[in-house]
């Protein structure tokens, strides 16, 4: 999310039609340290649609009755006029078919009212925050790259209408493209990497990166990645099958365990690129192989990444 918290509060919006609830989460986020909450109320289903519009807010809880609506209807009405706010569905015990009715409907998050505590209300907006930060960063970087290729196709059929060396311009609009990627998925990744100052998690926990925290595990973690990029390229090469992206979904699966983020992810990508250009025994024929089959495998390991945070959100618990 393109939001720095640590010059202003985290600003959440509960839209509840009791105002007792109201003061009682209120007064549940005031306790939560590292982080300044402000806390807005919206009492009525047409308050809460106005207000959801301004996109004021970062973050909106939503309890499911709203008088003669519910927040299903809510949720559906604000999604389809741009409002891309976070959703935490806050349900009573026992409305599992609801709760599973607002995921397929874009909840990022629900929570049983009845038994709220701090401890679930801060997990369930640290997740809500982290996988829209990851989701939004992806979608944003897809939608511009096929923007741009786009154009460029565009371009392409204009220039092979004019110029007799159709073959010469087509390949050379083919390295533009190229070159198009590669800064791309650069940008990316320094998009999703963001400086721990403007990481939701960081700024509601004070997290330090899996490198400063628990750097054993960050090698470990970094080896693990070092084995599947050889093997990734021991597979193009040879055309052998070694289920490259069964590994890459497992190493997901334990990364998403260790409750790694986006950042976590790149600065272990970003090592391994690292130590094989530093190697005196990879030619720069090797390198540059490395550095395109790298490509691929973060862009793979970021989606298992998410699908892994996405699945938890839903009480799977497991990747897809």
């Amino acid at each position: 999310m393109n939001v720095d918290f640590s010059n202003r509060a985290l600003r959440v919006l509960l839209v509840d039609d009791d105002k007792d609830d109201f003061i009682l989460i209120r007064d549940l986020l005031a306790s939560l340290e590292d982080i300044s909450i402000e806390v807005d109320w919206a009492g009525t289903y047409d308050e809460a649609f106005q207000t959801l519009l301004r996109n004021e807010h970062d973050l909106c809880l939503l309890d499911y009755f709203l008088g003669e609506h519910n927040g299903i209807e809510l949720l559906k009405g604000v999604r389809a006029a741009g409002c891309m706010v976070p959703f935490i569905l806050l349900t009573g015990r026992g409305n599992r078919a609801v709760d599973l009715e607002a995921m397929k409907g874009g909840v990022d998050y629900y929570v049983d009212k009845k038994q709220l505590d701090i401890f679930d209300l801060e997990r369930a907006m640290r997740y809500s925050l982290e996988r829209a930060h990851i989701l939004h960063a992806l979608q944003d970087a897809n939608a511009q790259l096929e923007e741009r290729v786009a154009d460029r196709t565009r371009l392409l059929r204009e220039a092979n209408k004019q110029l007799e060396a159709e073959m010469k311009e087509r390949l050379k609009a083919e390295a533009e493209l190229n070159q198009l990627r590669q800064a791309r998925q650069s940008q990316t990744l320094e998009k999703i990497a963001r400086p721990p100052q403007t990481t939701v998690t960081a700024q509601l926990l004070g997290v330090k990166t899996l490198r400063e925290a628990e750097p054993k595990i960050f090698d470990q973690l970094t080896e693990r990645y070092d084995e599947l990029m050889d093997l990734a390229l021991e597979q193009f090469v040879y055309r052998v099958d070694h289920n490259i992206s069964e590994q890459r979904r497992e190493l997901a699966e334990i990364m998403g365990s260790l409750r790694l983020s986006a950042r976590d992810v790149v600065e272990i990508h970003n090592a391994v690129l690292k130590s094989k250009g530093k190697s005196k025994r990879i030619t720069p024929e090797r390198a540059e192989s490395y550095l395109e089959e790298g490509r691929f495998m973060i862009l793979e390991v970021l989606g298992y990444l998410a699908s892994y945070y996405r699945n938890f959100a839903t009480g799977k618990g497991h990747l897809a």
